[in-house]
């Protein structure tokens, strides 16, 4: 059996630092560009949620912050994510804000003192250059894949834009599950 290394873009996209979930050894990674004041990242949550429930063993889910310019709390609302995720709690974080009708600066310190996390480290973080820098390089990998509106994804390779339904994800997963059988069971050959 052939072991091929992961294409380049999973591994730069998928880098360690972007909060992620579901496999270790994906056959599927869907990354998701999104920005915590958008009505349709919002929408689009239940879906992801259910396929992380559905294909959890095989798909592996990673966020990219991609604050747009017309939300006005979307940019603190990233890095305050950002900053919750470097107390390990950024998932938890990121269905309050998406949970939330309200993301000013207030809700925003509400929200990690509900999640308990230490405010004298989050508040550091908040307006630190890292928690910019780092919300600055997912906008920018955004934009070497053209992606200019949210939510925008890249599963395994392929930029689809909008809100899918979760049969449009299942039927995109199903055709990669079918490709990388496909492969393992010409390989074994």
């Amino acid at each position: 059996m052939l072991n091929f290394p992961p294409p380049p873009f999973v591994s730069e996209l998928d880098d360690g630092v972007s909060p992620a979930k579901g496999s270790v050894k994906p056959v599927v990674t869907i990354v998701e560009f999104s920005d915590f004041e958008c009505p349709y990242c919002n929408q689009v949550q239940s879906t992801l949620k259910q396929i992380m429930q559905s294909y959890g063993s095989d798909v592996r889910l990673v966020f990219k912050h991609m604050p747009l310019e017309g939300h006005r709390n979307s940019l603190p609302a990233a890095r305050a994510a950002y900053c919750a995720a470097e107390q390990d709690r950024f998932w938890q974080f990121h269905d309050a804000l998406f949970a939330s009708p309200n993301l000013s600066a207030a809700r925003l310190e509400e929200i990690a003192a509900e999640l308990g996390l230490g405010m004298a480290k989050f508040r550091a973080c908040l307006n630190s250059e890292q928690s910019r820098t780092a919300i600055i390089k997912d906008i920018e990998t955004a934009r070497l894949f053209q992606i200019e509106s949210t939510p925008s994804f890249i599963v395994n390779g392929q930029v689809i834009k909008g809100a899918l339904s979760f049969a449009d994800f299942q039927r995109i997963i199903e055709r990669e599950l079918g490709q990388r059988a496909t492969t393992k069971q010409s390989s074994n050959n």
